[in-house]
Order: C-alpha cells, then sequence, then structure tokens
C-alpha cells in the first residue's frame, strides 16, 4: 500500500499513520482487529469505495449517515 493510501486509511480509521507500523502492539491485539485492517485495506484499494467513504464524510447528520448505512446495508443483503 502505497504512503498516500495509508494515510487515507489512517484517516478513516481515526488512528494516525505509525498505528499500522506499531508490530508488537498489532502481535497483541485480537485476530479481529488483524482482520479489520486487512478488510479496511483491501477495501481502500477501490476507487469506488475511496469515493463512498469520501461522500460519506461529508454527511454531517448522524441520522442521515445511519440511513445511508441501512441503505447499503439492504443493498448488500447483510441488514440485520
Amino acid at each position: 500500500m502505497g504512503s498516500s493510501r495509508l494515510a487515507q486509511a489512517a484517516q478513516i480509521l481515526r488512528v494516525t499513520p505509525s498505528y499500522f507500523f506499531e508490530s508488537a502492539k498489532l502481535q497483541q491485539e485480537s485476530v479481529t482487529d488483524d482482520k479489520a485492517v486487512a478488510q479496511v485495506t483491501e477495501f481502500l484499494g477501490d476507487k469506488n469505495a475511496l469515493a463512498l467513504v469520501r461522500a460519506f464524510q461529508g454527511i454531517k447528520s448522524k441520522e442521515m449517515r445511519r440511513a445511508v448505512a441501512n441503505f447499503v446495508a439492504e443493498l448488500a443483503g447483510t441488514a440485520g
């Protein structure tokens, strides 16, 4: 992953880029956390996903964000 994608991933996860290099800390984290980081990294490799995240960040209303998340979950068939 390039540095610009790493910076974007860090911004979305609300961590500093150095978070991804804290190997001792990551080794102590659960497998679920490692999977989540891998999923976000893979997700951000898709231009459409990045556009979706940027647009979502522009929504200021918590209620509207929840509605968008529910809508996308319905489209994906993962609502519940």
